[in-house]
This record gives C-alpha cells, sequence and structure tokens, in this order.
C-alpha cells in the first residue's frame, strides 16, 4: 500500500555476509546502496514508472498526466540504481541544493492563491485543511449528456481486457469515435497490441513515449472523428478537447505546420484504420501552401525548425495582428485547408452525433477519483452527447493491495465465470468505496510529507533568512556578524572541551589548546572568560562582556578585526559558500533520517517525534559548523 520495501533482520543478515562488511558503517554506510536497489528491483516498472528514451537514457513518468518528467531523476542513489538494474551505463549521482513539497511552495505564496479544474469537489477536504481553499461547484453552462455506465466487473485481468477491446471493436465497426484510457504505458501498448492481434484494428496511441509524444495534437486533433479509436495513457492534464468529428482548425494549423516543415501532412488528413476518412485539398490551398513554406523560409532561414510553430500559432489566431508577410501568407494557408476541410467534418460530427458522440473506455479504475472523472469528462464537453464505461478485475493491484477480496468472494459465491460480467450498481458503489479508501490512505501519506517538511520548513526558512543578511549585508553589518560569528565558534569550542574533558585533564589548558589550533595563537583566559563559557544559555553568553572581550582580542590578533572591503566581501563570499555546501549536505542527512526513524516504528516509537527532535539537533550542529567554517577560512586568509 504504501509502495515501500525493505530487508528483514535475516535480509540484512545474509546482505551483510554477502558483502563481507557492516551494511551501518557510519565511515562506509552500505545500507542507502543496498534499500535503493531492493527499491528499484520490487517497487519501479519499466513502461509505468520510468522509460528508456532513444539516447538510452532513464526518464521518470507522470503517474497522473502520463507525460514524462523532463529533468527530473529519482534522489538518494535511485537512479542509479534503476540504470543498474536496466544494464545502462551509470550517470554521476546528483545531491540536491535544495528541495521543497508542493505543499509548502504553494502555501509561500504572499497574494491569493486560487485556481480552476473540473475535478476539485472530490479533494474539497485536502484543499481546505492544508491550504484553507474553499471549492465552488459551478453548474455547467449546458446540460450534461453523458451517460456514464454501471463498470463491468470481472473475475480476471485478461477476461477484463478481452471484453474492453471487444466493446471497442464493436463501436468501431459502427462508426463511433473511441478513446481507451489506460494507467500506464506498458498496459497501452498491451491493449493496442490486442486490438491488432485480435481484430485487425489500427489505432492512434497517447503515451508518454517521446516519438508518440510529439504527435499528441494530431492525434486529439482527430480523436473525435468518425471510426477514430484512440488509446492513451491518462488523458489527465492533456489540457485539449476532443471535438466530435474533428476540429477542422487544428487539423488545418497542424498540416500547414507540417508543410512548412517539410513534410507532407498525410498522417493528418486521414484517421488510422479508416481508409475512407482521407480529407482532400484543393489545388489552389495547395498553392498557398506552397506560398506560405517559400515566405516562412525566407524569413526565418535556418532557424525553420524551431521557428514554424510559432509562426503558424501566430497565423491561426485570428485575434493576432501583424503584417509580416510570412505570417499573413501562412494565415492564407490555414483558412483554405480549413475551409477545404471544414464541410467533410461538419457532415461527420452530425453523424457522430447521432452515433451518441464519443464512447470513453476505462480499462482500471484509478488510485485518484479525480483522474477518472478526468478522463470520463473528455467526452460529453458543452452539452455535447457522449458515454463512459470502465472495464475492471477484482484482481487489478488497487483491488487486490485496498480489500477488494470481498467483491471476488461474493463473485465466487454466485459463481460468476470468468467471461460473464457483473454490472450492478451494489457492485460499483463497493468499488467506489476501495476507491475512496485508497485516496483517504493516499490524502495521508500527503499529509504525512507534509508534517515531516513542517520540520524542515522552519529550517529552511531560517537558513534562508540569513542567507538574505549576508547578500544585502553591508561593511559594517559583515563585520558585526563576522565578530558574532567568531564569539559563536568560541562558545562551540568550550562546550566541545566540555563534553569531552575526562578526569586528570585541566579544562582551561584543553580550551586554551584547542582555541589555539582553531585561531592559530592560544589565547590568555581570565577567570571572567571561563565563567562565562561555562553559561548554559547561548543568548547571554553570546552578549558576555568577557566572551567579547576574548574575540575582539583574537580578531586583533590575526589582524581582522572590524574587516572592511575587501575583508567583508571576502567573508560574505565564504559564508555564502560554506552555508550552501553544508546545506545540500544537511538535506541529505535530514532525508536519512527520515527513512531511518520510519524503520524505527518496530521499536514502539513515534517516529515523527524522533525526526522533530534529532532534525533540530542536526540543524544546529549545521548552523555550528557553517559559522566556525567561515571563521576559519577567513582567519586562515588573514594569516596569509
Amino acid at each position: 500500500k504504501g509502495r515501500s520495501v525493505t530487508l528483514n533482520e535475516n535480509g540484512y543478515a545474509e546482505a551483510e555476509g554477502a558483502l563481507g562488511r557492516p551494511l551501518f558503517d557510519a565511515k562506509d554506510p552500505w545500507a542507502p546502496f543496498l534499500l535503493s536497489a531492493l527499491r528499484a528491483k520490487e517497487l519501479l516498472e519499466k513502461d509505468r514508472d520510468y522509460l528508456i528514451d532513444e539516447a538510452q537514457q532513464v526518464k521518470l513518468v507522470d503517474a497522473f498526466s502520463g507525460r514524462v518528467l523532463e529533468g527530473r531523476r529519482y534522489a538518494d542513489g535511485l537512479q542509479q540504481a534503476v540504470e543498474a538494474k536496466e544494464r545502462l551505463p551509470c550517470s554521476n549521482q546528483t545531491r540536491p541544493s535544495a528541495q521543497v513539497t508542493f505543499q509548502s511552495l504553494f502555501r509561500t505564496v504572499p497574494t491569493r492563491l486560487a485556481g480552476m479544474t473540473g475535478t476539485a469537489a472530490s479533494d474539497a477536504k485536502e484543499l481546505s485543511d492544508v491550504y484553507s481553499l474553499v471549492v465552488v461547484p459551478i453548474p455547467t453552462a449546458l446540460p450534461v449528456a453523458r451517460k456514464d455506465y454501471d463498470d463491468a466487473v470481472y473475475q480476471t485481468i485478461d477476461a477484463k481486457n478481452r471484453a474492453a477491446a471487444a466493446e471497442v471493436a464493436r463501436q468501431h465497426k459502427e462508426g463511433r469515435p473511441v478513446l481507451v484510457g489506460t494507467t500506464s504505458v506498458e498496459a497501452s501498448d498491451a491493449f493496442v497490441e490486442r486490438l491488432r492481434s485480435d481484430y485487425g484494428l489500427d489505432c492512434e496511441v497517447l503515451s508518454a513515449r517521446p516519438d508518440v509524444a510529439k504527435r499528441e495534437g494530431a492525434v486529439v486533433a482527430q480523436a473525435g472523428r468518425l471510426g477514430a479509436v484512440t488509446v492513451a495513457t491518462n488523458m489527465a492534464g492533456r489540457g485539449t478537447d476532443i471535438k466530435l468529428g474533428g476540429s477542422a482548425s487544428d487539423v488545418a494549423r497542424l498540416y500547414v505546420e507540417e508543410r512548412l516543415r517539410g513534410g507532407d501532412g498525410a498522417d493528418l488528413l486521414k484517421v488510422r484504420g479508416r481508409d475512407e476518412s482521407l480529407l482532400e485539398i484543393s489545388s489552389a490551398t495547395h498553392d498557398l501552401v506552397d506560398e506560405a513554406k517559400k515566405a516562412a523560409v525566407e524569413l526565418l532561414e535556418d532557424d525553420l525548425d524551431e521557428g514554424v510553430a510559432d509562426l503558424v500559432a501566430l497565423a491561426a489566431d485570428g485575434r493576432a495582428v501583424s503584417k509580416a508577410p510570412a505570417v499573413l501568407a501562412a494565415r492564407k494557408a490555414v483558412d483554405a485547408v480549413a475551409a477545404d476541410v471544414g464541410e467533410v467534418l461538419k457532415e461527420e460530427k452530425r453523424a457522430v452525433e447521432a452515433l451518441g458522440g464519443l464512447y470513453v473506455v476505462g480499462t482500471e479504475r484509478h488510485e485518484s477519483v479525480r483522474v477518472d472523472d478526468q478522463l470520463r469528462g473528455r467526452s460529453g464537453r458543452q452539452g455535447d452527447a457522449g458515454a463512459s464505461r470502465f472495464f475492471v478485475s477484482v484482481k487489478d493491484p488497487m483491488f487486490v493491495n485496498f480489500g477488494g477480496e470481498r467483491i471476488a468472494d461474493m463473485m465466487k459465491t454466485f459463481r460468476v465465470g470468468d467471461d460473464l460480467p457483473v454490472e450492478a450498481k451494489t457492485v460499483t458503489d463497493a468499488l467506489s468505496k476501495i476507491q475512496r479508501k485508497v485516496e483517504d490512505f493516499n490524502a495521508e501519506q500527503r499529509t504525512n510529507v507534509l508534517k515531516f517538511d513542517d520540520v524542515q520548513d522552519g529550517q529552511r526558512r531560517a537558513l534562508y533568512a540569513t542567507r538574505r543578511r549576508l547578500l544585502l549585508a553591508d561593511g559594517d553589518e559583515a563585520s558585526s556578524t563576522f565578530t558574532r560569528w567568531v564569539a559563536d565558534s568560541i562558545i562551540a569550542t568550550a562546550r566541545s572541551v566540555d563534553r569531552d574533558v575526562k578526569s586528570g585533564d585541566d579544562p582551561d589548558t584543553m580550551l586554551a589548546t584547542r582555541l589555539g589550533q582553531f585561531f592559530g595563537k592560544a589565547p590568555a583566559l581570565d577567570a571572567g572568560a571561563r565563567a562565562a563559557l561555562k553559561n548554559s544559555d547561548a543568548a547571554a553568553l553570546a552578549a558576555a562582556p568577557a566572551v567579547a572581550a576574548l574575540a575582539g582580542d583574537i580578531l586583533e590578533r590575526v589582524g581582522v578585526a572590524r574587516p572592511m572591503r575587501p575583508a567583508a566581501e571576502s567573508f560574505t563570499k565564504v559564508a555564502l559558500l560554506r552555508l550552501d555546501a553544508l546545506w545540500a549536505e544537511h538535506l541529505l542527512n535530514m532525508n536519512y533520517l527520515k527513512e531511518n526513524v520510519q524503520l524505527r516504528t518496530l521499536q514502539q516509537t513515534d517516529p515523527f517525534q524522533e525526526y522533530q527532535r534529532e532534525g533540530y539537533d542536526l540543524f544546529q550542529a549545521l548552523q555550528t559548523r557553517v559559522r566556525a567554517d567561515a571563521v576559519y577560512s577567513m582567519v586562515s586568509m588573514a594569516r596569509g
């Protein structure tokens, strides 16, 4: 349920035996590598969580939109573990220099936070609890004419897929456009292959594969035409309406864009799998397209491939004012193509409406009701006719993981055959209840992530405030900060002596020695300074006259008392460099700590309290080290 995996005690023992070394050695820890390898092997699936592109690189896939997450990588060695699993060259491991959850990021917005979506109602409580946002449903302008049929529930996944494919083939034979929604690239490929092998049906595909994603606009533009079959991995967030009968304006824009790039645009004029669907372009229109191409080449020259999309988009926008010859020529070409194909597509729209509109087939329930609603919502847009039906199996992963065995047992009790669907409101309601349970579980997981990040958010705000003060500090403020950090370093050194002193050691001598090692010269310590350094109140300690005097004495000794420019600028640069480097290291430590405390649930401890307490200690150590490193670097530079 939690998409997590770890080894038990025997597993750790076997791993240590195989490696011949301890897994949790602080100087050479192997546990993170082992756990990353385990996650890559057991939890992450190719063509569902990631895919391999033409350059043999691992690309992450967004579970909700079905798109590739460009520029995103797995963290903490997981990327390299996946690459090793796929027998690819391992890339260099990256380290986060900053990180923030979406919840914390959105809550930093100083002005009003708002948005619009057709599926927010199901998440109204979470939006209210996390962001204090109220969800206000707005009635549709036109009545919803779509028919949402009860789920067809099958015993096995194979029986479900066979039934879904048969339904798609039947609707296609009648000429009705069909949109099939799947939950992964792998599932899309398998369903397309089933349609081809069992029914000889060719269809369009929308998924995260780069070669397929490039054609998204063209596929959506024709998905509502007579006999069109489109198999899509998660239609959430596509941002484009599927128009019944196809979109003349979109076909025209894409056709002209393809022709200007040097292609023939033939794929844009027909529906895959339906030979009689070819749209005809007149010779006069061809001439206008050729003229537009000539003007585009003269304007863009070597940047033709890069600039064509913007040129045609400007031309297709009827509200855009432009006197550029290339834009005017492209506009004439787009209008002419739209006029040529428009009448045919109008006829197809009337035919599709008579058949009942776009038919949506879902091959599996998603873990979020919103994603299912977004898939259904591709049909019946703006008052259009349409229908939707989900084909599900009690063996689907979501139902297996979250208690679908009761429905499976019920189907066995009534001796429902593998190929016989159960279509009843009671069963659909039971499945919906399981889905809501999954949503509640995922919402709890997100709340838990936010709860842990709130700890780090306080640290992030404190550190970024320090960083901002350093960036904006003038010479006097930099000097004051440096003096204060010297005092802090003296205090930290004194505390380390109190912590490390043993019986028989002279603490005064040990302190003088350590201060001498740090600052280059051992200062003379009077009774007042020693008394102040033993004070447990850090604020009072920093303000103690004896400590201030000692800090001033040390600054004088090393020749950097009240550092002005360029010494102040040098201090600011050194401090910022050390702060950024140590913050990146701290983020890794906090991530490791989070994993560590999650494993402590077996010890009957509260992971959050442990994380809060130990995270505070880590942050205090970070601040001490930043100041000490910056001061030591400045003192070393001053000594020459």
